[in-house]
């Protein structure tokens, strides 16, 4: 269980993502946070990364994160956006079964595969 710091640390990262201040420079640090809340809230409020190299740069790096929850995130805005780059990141982390993802509906994962360029039947097939 998360401490309060953590806690309050998360709901910050959350709410700069839904509030629309999108401060990339924020999230990046958040994303590094010791505790694993606390990162997939900041991959997850991280802005759409079609005309942002460092906000694609971030969620890049957080696919290899050692928290199942973080690399979701990842997945998730990754797989929503528009860059063709994102594509191979994307496939690569679905064929490694040593630290892919469980594939579930209710995470996004499927979806987040389906948006980019078909990945999701490569992904999970």
């Amino acid at each position: 269980m998360s401490s309060p710091p953590a806690t309050r640390r998360s709901f910050g990262a959350w709410g700069c993502g839904r509030l629309g201040s999108h401060d990339v420079e924020l999230l990046a640090a958040a994303a590094a946070d010791p505790d694993p809340r606390v990162r997939s809230q900041a991959v997850g409020s991280i802005p759409d990364p079609v005309g942002d190299d460092w906000a694609f740069a971030v969620l890049y790096a957080t696919l290899g994160d050692l928290d199942e929850q973080v690399r979701v995130s990842a997945v998730s805005r990754l797989g929503y956006t528009g860059r063709a780059d994102a594509v191979a990141p994307l496939v690569a982390l679905g064929a490694d079964r040593s630290r892919g993802l469980t594939p579930d509906p209710g995470h996004g994962v499927y979806a987040a595969g389906a948006s980019v360029a078909g990945a999701g039947r490569v992904l999970f097939s």
